[in-house]
């Protein structure tokens, strides 16, 4: 059984800017080396090319072939790189709610119950249309 839902694995693609067969903004050497490096893993390997060889599709088969705390490991490290590069270049969030629906997507994956990040009131999971009377 896939550790990600596939409506899940959309909002990653979308959060980590995977549609395009890329991931974020990581190149085939930056890629290998931060996996090597943040998690210990050749991404490379032909283990995780069963769908294809992108960047993207080495990722989602990564994520869905490792036990589950090696994927949420993973998406962690992930968040906190793209959290990182998009403060540095001072770009908008793209995606909305992204930090609420992240960790509601890694507690769900824990079978843990929905909580906010500390410090931060909790966050709808998607956005509802205002209604006048």
């Amino acid at each position: 059984m896939p550790n990600i839902r596939s409506l899940d694995m959309k909002f990653l693609d979308d959060l980590f800017e995977m549609n395009g067969g890329y991931v974020l903004d990581f190149s085939d050497n930056s890629m290998a080396r931060f996996f090597a490096e943040e998690l210990n893993v050749d991404i490379y390997d032909d283990t995780y090319r069963e769908h294809g060889t992108s960047k993207a599709k080495r990722l989602r088969c990564y994520l869905n072939k490792v036990d589950l705390p090696t994927s949420v490991k993973t998406l962690q490290t992930l968040w906190d790189y793209r959290e990182g590069i998009r403060k540095h270049r001072e770009r908008e969030e793209w995606v909305p709610n992204a930090e609420g629906r992240f960790f509601s997507l890694l507690n769900r994956m824990q079978g843990k119950p929905d909580a906010a990040p500390a410090g931060e009131p909790p966050k709808a999971a998607f956005d509802l249309p205002k209604i006048s009377r």
